[in-house]
């Protein structure tokens, strides 16, 4: 399987990987520091009542430090453009060279930031953990405060704009400074002599209505929202918001409106980080209406300054650490030695000794709380006549690593998760029905699920992967990540579901990275089937083939440096209210859901047996639908619209992108050159 750092041969035909600026750096030992400056374009977008400016500026610094493995860092040096209310994804690739399984930290530090700016940039994970007995809905990063990638051996975290095989790493500039989550000391104001807060970092944001809560600021000169009168909303008091504010923030203690230091509600105070002083804890603050002012006024200052060439020094150093797992093994040579063992949440690795076998109606299940490795070290696990063999609950996690899953008799999905988090390398998953199910919690406070399979390969029956999302039942996204898999199957490859009514299955992130879907050509199918609004797919460097190549009914797709084929004989579009038209095309669009679609393609090979390389149907009713193709090649000819500018169709109906004159100064636009 193709590697993401490989770089294949043009010449040949065949996919070239991104082409992207960026540095290296070997850690064989010791310490390498590695500072890349970012030009930010800055575009601020305030309430009807406010101003607009545009501020450009190459302050934003990142600085990545790594040390304890063998590997490489790349960060990418490519302008980032933002706005307050904006967010953007820290570009960072590292790749593994040890043998062993390894945790990689990333924490960001904000220390070298003026005041101003430290309170509305923000780092951030997009990924949903329970911390504290919490479900937060993204993870903010600071000195103390950090994220745990998983890396396998000989394995890359990908974390770029175009594409990504594990949670993203991300900043936000906030769009109106509201609030903010400090770690500080209480001390006593020498002027004052009142107790205040003496603020060492800013660790989050606290956003809300800030039109409505204009309505109700008090009239003093500051203007400050007042405890038992109030509201952030206009309807929700502000006591009632700082509670369930602090419900889900991560940290272990919950505000209590009445407790303060000065104007800083206590949050979790007290010993919370190994090697800070006693005394250091969290605190919450809420801006007086004044202080927005202030905040809108320097807003326009940085755009003045901007004018004439003055920029802020936005300076964050992320910090990479990297260590081998010193893992506590517990063997297993039997069922119930394994559901001891995950019970018991005394390892770190559970690891087969022997084949085990899950007997007819039953199921392996992981509870909310339970996070367990299970190792099945060259074993197989064999399932017997369930439904599901290997069930994740909502709030639980499970890596899943070595190994078979051998499905027998009628034995339906070999992993079903609904709110947890999954994932499996190099597991063979042959003898089911259907694969793996995942889908996000539909209850209140929701919990998303994040799957990832990583050299893994499926061989089902029925539908090899099913994915469903929750709509707005939850703040994240249902997230599957194929990396390196082979998948054959009598279904689908990769079934989602465009249900938009009531808590609806759209919400969605697909990356399918280095991956082989083939599909039966001889029954309906499709090697991925996208109906889903608001949802992402980025197919990278993968080869796909099945009746219809791929179909799209909604959301974002981008196919970049792949291989799509439509196998099926021919058939005439015609619009289904459920499912789709197998027409046999490489990429089948179908608009009759009217959701928003995008569909981007380059450096790919896109074409079909009997039908067309790409159809959009209907074209004359598509207001809705965009498609652009930076460069490709195809098997017939392309409506002039769908070719990207910058880019020309050949008489073979072959998409190149323009050569560019040389000292022109511009660049080609196409994802695949960047």
């Amino acid at each position: 399987m193709a590697k993401y750092l490989k770089q294949p041969n043009k010449a040949q035909g065949s996919v070239a990987k991104l082409k992207r600026a960026r540095r290296n750096v070997f850690l064989q030992a010791g310490l390498a520091v590695l500072t890349i400056v970012l030009t930010i374009v800055i575009v601020f977008s305030m309430t009807a009542a406010w101003y607009t400016n545009i501020v450009s500026t190459s302050g934003l610094m990142f600085q990545a430090q790594a040390w304890g493995f063998n590997g490489t860092v790349e960060v990418g040096d490519a302008p980032v453009i933002a706005a307050p209310g904006d967010e953007g994804v820290v570009h960072l690739v590292v790749t593994n060279d040890n043998e062993n399984v390894t945790s990689l930290s990333v924490n960001v530090s904000k220390v070298r930031m003026d005041q101003q700016m430290s309170q509305r940039i923000y780092f951030y994970v997009d990924a949903q953990q329970t911390r504290n007995g919490e479900n937060v809905d993204r993870i903010y990063l600071s000195n103390q405060d950090s994220f745990t990638y998983t890396l396998f051996s000989q394995g890359d975290l990908i974390l770029t704009e175009t594409m990504h095989n594990n949670a993203q790493l991300k900043w936000q500039w906030v769009y109106d400074v509201l609030g903010y989550y400090v770690l500080g000391k209480e001390v006593t104001d020498p002027v004052t002599g009142q107790q205040t807060v003496d603020i060492m970092e800013y660790l989050r944001p606290i956003e809300y209505d800030y039109d409505e809560a204009t309505t109700t600021f008090s009239y003093d000169e500051e203007g400050k929202l007042i405890i038992n009168l109030d509201t952030v909303d206009g309807t929700t008091s502000l006591e009632d918001f700082l509670v369930e504010f602090s419900k889900t923030d991560g940290y272990a203690g919950l505000i209590d409106p009445t407790v303060k230091t000065g104007d800083y509600f206590h949050v979790d105070v007290g010993q919370l980080y190994e090697g800070l002083p006693t005394g250091y804890g969290v605190y919450a603050y809420l801006c007086t209406y004044s202080e927005i002012e202030m905040a809108t006024q320097y807003d326009t200052l940085l755009g003045q300054n901007a004018a004439d060439g003055i920029y802020p020094d936005i300076t964050a150093r992320i910090t990479v650490s990297a260590q081998v797992r010193d893992t506590e093994i517990v063997t297993a040579r039997s069922l119930a030695d394994l559901k001891t063992a995950i019970s018991s949440g005394d390892s770190d690795v559970i690891q087969l000794t022997d084949n085990i076998t899950i007997p007819e109606g039953e199921t392996l299940t992981l509870t909310n709380g339970q996070r367990v490795m299970v190792d099945l070290n060259g074993y197989d696990m064999i399932c017997q006549n369930t439904d599901k063999a290997i069930h994740a609950q909502p709030g639980s996690a499970l890596t899943l690593t070595n190994g078979d899953l051998t499905g027998t008799g009628s034995t339906s999905y070999a992993v079903y998760t609904v709110g947890a988090e999954v994932t499996m390398n190099q597991v063979n998953v042959t003898g089911f029905q259907k694969g793996v199910y995942l889908a996000d919690d539909q209850a209140e406070n929701a919990l998303d699920s994040r799957v990832r399979l990583v050299d893994c390969t499926l061989d089902t029956t029925g539908n090899a992967i099913t994915v469903m999302g929750n709509g707005l039942a939850s703040a994240q996204t249902t997230q599957l990540v194929l990396e390196g898999c082979e998948i054959t199957t009598d279904g689908f490859g990769i079934a989602c579901n465009g249900t938009a009514t009531g808590i609806g299955k759209w919400g969605t992130d697909i990356q399918v990275i280095d991956t082989t879907i083939a599909c039966d050509p001889g029954t309906y199918n499709t090697g991925i089937y996208h109906p889903q609004k608001e949802g992402t797919l980025t197919v990278y460097n993968s080869t796909i083939s099945a009746y219809t190549g791929i179909c799209v009914k909604g959301g974002d797709v981008r196919v970049m440096g792949s291989t799509i084929t439509g196998k099926g004989a021919k058939q005439d579009p015609v619009f289904w209210p459920s499912g789709f038209a197998d027409t046999g095309d490489g990429i089948y669009v179908e608009t009759n859901y009217y959701y928003p679609i995008t569909l981007e393609i380059s450096d790919s090979t896109i074409g079909s047996d009997y039908g067309y390389s790409l159809q959009v149907y209907d074209s004359t009713d598509a207001d809705h639908v965009t498609v652009t193709v930076h460069s490709g090649k195809f098997q017939d000819e392309l409506p002039a619209d769908y070719i990207a500018e910058g880019s020309s169709q050949t008489n073979t109906y072959e998409v190149v992108v323009d050569p560019v004159e040389e000292g022109s100064g511009e660049t080609a636009d196409d994802p695949a050159a960047q």
